[in-house]
């Protein structure tokens, strides 16, 4: 924040920041020229925290990567690769213990590669439970799937209690899973979002669920219409390293950069 922008022996001529996570309550904001977010509500929190202005702006998909995991054989029904902390994911915990309770009844293969401590889990998560994947290792682990689940965390203001005193998402989400699954190939399966539209076409190139009970649904119907599985996912790919890829992430980036600095000239 501005304590950090402070002790910079040398100010350059633009700051910009990203963020669509967690803010602190308190957090100052000044001397940010801009400050980058794909949650609308961060960008008109970063104003009234002191940065100069806020831009609506998405991640990008390499597509090397996209390319490495291309042969990654997908023998894996349903996969979930990322974090889950009690304070910041308990719908996504809750959701992930009705996956594995589903799997065992139905007998879908289920692999979830958890950043936690194994022992903390629930024994019926915990037979699921692979260890934590990062860099590439994630991007192979997330293309095993046929069909990878998405749920966001809970984005906020928040107080030193950790309550979040102010809803940060409210409809829209950032989560890089999206591009990740995407990507690899594997038909996402996430929770429906109004901003949701912005980047993928329900329906048509991913999947939603608007609750645990119709997520497990979805699950089911997918598993049992692999044509339509794999035609979602096709087109899913095909979006996300068309308009998401990063180089055309990278120019959009360039084009702030430039009217920004263009501003501060004028």
């Amino acid at each position: 924040d501005a304590r950090f922008l402070r002790s910079l022996p040398h100010m350059p001529r633009l700051v910009m920041g990203w963020r669509a996570a967690d803010v602190p309550l308190g957090t100052d904001w000044t001397g940010y020229d801009v400050v980058l977010s794909a949650l609308p509500r961060m960008l008109a929190l970063a104003t009234t925290l002191g940065a100069r202005a806020g831009e609506l702006y998405y991640p990008g998909m390499p597509e090397w990567i996209a390319r490495e995991v291309e042969p990654v054989a997908k023998d894996t029904d349903v996969v979930f690769a990322g974090s889950v902390s009690p304070t910041q994911h308990a719908r996504r915990f809750q959701l992930l213990h009705q996956l594995a309770e589903s799997a065992l009844e139905k007998g879908f293969s289920l692999a979830l590669h958890l950043a936690c401590d194994a022992k903390d889990l629930p024994p019926v998560i915990r037979r699921f439970w692979r260890p934590p994947v990062f860099g590439l290792d994630m991007h192979r682990a997330l293309a095993r799937g046929r069909i990878v689940i998405d749920c966001q965390g809970d984005i906020g203001v928040t107080a030193p209690d950790g309550r979040r005193l102010m809803d940060l998402a409210a409809g829209d989400t950032a989560n890089m899973r999206l591009w990740e699954a995407t990507a690899g190939g594997s038909l996402l399966l996430t929770e429906h979002l109004p901003g949701l539209g912005r980047i993928f076409a329900e329906g048509e190139e991913i999947a939603v669920y608007r609750d645990d009970k119709d997520c497990l649904d979805q699950i089911t119907y997918y598993l049992a219409h692999a044509d339509e599985r794999c035609r979602m996912a096709a087109q899913g790919r095909a979006r996300c390293l068309g308009q998401w890829n990063m180089k055309r992430r990278a120019a959009a980036y360039h084009d702030i950069v430039k009217r920004h600095l263009a501003g501060k000239e004028s």
